[in-house]
């Protein structure tokens, strides 16, 4: 996506946090884009929403369908998207918006990678390290299961990364007997 279009993208999510934040539905809000943007995912919607040969008419009448379950202020979002026949930034400007809801709540989603999924004690703790090391708060953890890894674990939160798996490990014990 060209620069210029990522920012018109990221003034769209800005102003949805600060008209969710307004009216005191923020929290609400932020779910209902998540939840959104896992029918995009689930749907291939931002391929469909980006491709240029498909007709402006059925991404109307996509959005139109939206309109009918989502709050007043994602309506009138993707009436904006509509008119301004602006439908390829509908994804990005929804995926900003859960980073700027979680940066305006100070809860952030934690994303962790493993073998094997965790127990709920092992979590617990995970979230705890977590969130004294990098002094945040985890809203919750979306968990990833990655056999490549080998053993440990990666947490991403917040655009921060901590590599505690075997992979990353070996690969540094390579590094140094270069």
């Amino acid at each position: 996506m060209e620069a210029n279009r990522y920012e018109q993208a990221l003034s769209y999510s800005q102003r949805l946090v600060r008209e969710a934040r307004t009216s005191g539905n923020l929290a609400s809000f932020f779910k209902e884009v998540g939840q959104v943007l896992s029918v995009f995912d689930q749907q291939h919607l931002e391929k469909f929403f980006a491709n240029n040969t498909i007709p402006e008419k059925d991404k109307e009448n996509i959005l139109h369908l939206f309109q009918q379950e989502v709050s007043p202020i994602l309506a009138t979002f993707f009436d904006q998207i509509i008119l301004k026949k602006e439908y390829d930034l509908v994804y990005v400007s929804l995926a900003e918006v859960v980073h700027h809801s979680q940066a305006a709540m100070g809860q952030y989603d934690m994303k962790v990678s493993t073998v094997v999924p965790l127990t709920s004690s092992q979590k617990l703790q995970l979230i705890a390290k977590t969130e004294g090391l990098l002094g945040l708060k985890v809203r919750r953890v979306i968990e990833e299961i990655k056999p490549e890894i080998l053993g440990g674990f990666i947490v991403e939160v917040n655009h921060k990364v901590i590599d505690a798996s075997v992979r990353h490990q070996l690969q540094n014990v390579q590094n140094e007997m270069k």
